[in-house]
């Protein structure tokens, strides 16, 4: 086994030309990201991306940002996944699981808790959520189960 390291002039010189082939933008408050935490960056099958932090859900299309109301459930979004409806789960601090169609969030938080932080979509669009204190709850055609 060969290993070998670069020198550190030859270091800079391949990050150089990596960086060179590509245009880095930096989005902020005058773009519409209002917060400053990201946690989630996701492409979905229509090709747009979502963008989950702290206290927003944004829609990313190439151009612009649009921004998703909560309602007045609020809560801290961490998470998302998308089950092959196109229907996205988004877990959250205070406000329990969303479920977002596409034009509306509706809030699980009676099933879930308030607290959840984690989500996956299985096979046949079983959903399941990570809680803090409750365990793992599963979502399967509007049911849910303890595990």
């Amino acid at each position: 086994m060969v290993i070998a390291f670069p020198s550190l002039g030859q270091t800079k010189l391949i990050q150089e030309s990596f960086w060179s082939k590509y245009s880095i933008r930096n989005y902020g408050v005058d773009d519409g990201i209002f917060s400053q935490q990201v946690y989630k960056i996701q492409k979905d099958k229509k090709g747009f991306y979502w963008i989950v932090s702290n206290s927003e859900l944004l829609r990313f299309d190439g151009l612009a940002f649009k921004d998703f109301d909560k309602g007045s459930e609020g809560g801290t979004l961490y998470d998302m996944d998308e089950d092959s409806q196109g229907n996205s789960w988004i877990p959250s601090i205070g406000a329990g699981l969303y479920k977002f169609n596409g034009d509306s969030l509706k809030s699980y938080v009676s099933q879930t808790g308030e607290l959840t932080k984690a989500v996956l979509v299985g096979e046949n669009d079983s959903v399941f959520v990570g809680t803090y204190g409750n365990g793992l709850k599963v979502f399967y055609q509007d049911s849910v189960y303890q595990t």
